[in-house]
């Protein structure tokens, strides 16, 4: 069995713990600086043979590709992504005077993406509480806010604009444009009191639909949503996701997904029916971090992904970090 290299060098890891515990907490879902996973926009990076280096956060991905199929209009690309920046420091006490206080939350899917997501992401949002409108005091009521578009790379695209306020018409913004650079529109709606989505543009006028999911707090660990959704561009030509049976722009069903453990990714390549496999393993993960005023994350049982088998050979994934003093461990 080959071995992945390890997606952190000791250097990078000593050099992440300063970046942890020195960077800004989390007021939202996401920091756009040092949390940042994905491909950002105008983001650079140092590329090896099997990963990637954001230089700005150091955070390190790997991408296995599954398939890659050319399309009528547009193309079916699928792989599996990594990203190592798993943990985001979220603000969770302390009100407007302080002191702060902090805790250590962990990415959706332990950095790798989900089996819809891996196609077309996944939008969440949060919702509170209040009793002001326009000036005015009003009779507490709920309003929705924080929705972010985390799409197939596992990049962030905030919306931070965009407000759904059904007792207050004047706070509310339903279509939003992110900043970033991304240039994707959402557009959202109530549907009996439950935010669904009109529609997400991107700045080719490619259309995506993705699941959404409703976030308590920044310092909830997000489950993304596995479902049906869709991609389509300006002509009309659409490649699609049930969830497990992924369709390409003729229709025809190019990959499915079955299993739990390991889960399975059926396709066809030039060579002939073909398959990989992602096995899990039942691990405790916890943080020991020591930056001050932070809640380290406690011992907690987790199903990770420690090997996957392609047509090409067997590779084991390191499902922890190399213990070293003064070093972040898991």
């Amino acid at each position: 069995m080959q071995s992945i290299r390890r997606f952190s060098y000791e250097l990078i890891l000593a050099t992440i713990c300063l970046v942890l515990c020195s960077s800004r907490p989390l007021l939202a879902q996401t920091d756009p600086d040092l949390s940042m996973t994905g491909v950002p926009p105008f983001s650079s990076f140092s590329r090896g043979p099997v990963d990637e280096i954001n230089v700005r956060n150091l955070n390190n991905r790997v991408t296995i590709p599954v398939l890659s199929k050319t399309g009528k209009g547009i193309s079916f690309e699928y792989a599996l992504s990594y990203d190592g920046l798993i943990w985001t420091k979220v603000l969770t006490g302390g009100g407007l005077s302080g002191p702060f206080t902090y805790t250590w939350v962990p990415t959706p899917g332990w950095g790798w993406r989900g089996i819809s997501e891996a196609l077309i992401g996944y939008i969440t949002y949060t919702s509170g509480t209040s009793t002001y409108c326009a000036g005015n005091f009003i009779p507490e009521h709920t309003f929705y806010y924080g929705f972010v578009y985390h799409d197939s790379l596992g990049t962030t695209h905030n919306f931070k604009n965009l407000n759904l306020d059904p007792s207050c018409p004047a706070q509310t913004r339903p279509s939003d444009q992110t900043l970033d650079g991304s240039d994707y529109t959402l557009t959202v709606q109530l549907t009996n009191q439950i935010p669904t989505l009109v529609s997400l543009l991107s700045r080719s006028g490619a259309s995506v639909v993705a699941p959404m999911v409703a976030v308590a707090s920044s310092a909830q660990k997000i489950v993304a949503p596995n479902g049906p959704g869709s991609i389509s561009d300006r002509n009309g030509n659409v490649v699609s996701t049930t969830g497990s049976t992924f369709t390409d722009a003729l229709g025809m069903t190019v990959l499915t997904v079955t299993g739990s453990n390991p889960v399975t990714y059926s396709y066809t390549s030039p060579a002939g029916p073909e398959s990989l496999q992602v096995s899990y393993s039942n691990l405790i993960v916890a943080t020991n971090f020591g930056c001050p005023s932070t809640t380290e994350y406690p011992p907690t049982a987790a199903s990770l992904v420690t090997s996957i088998t392609t047509p090409q050979g067997a590779f084991r994934v390191p499902p922890v970090m190399p213990r070293r003093r003064k070093l972040p461990s898991v």
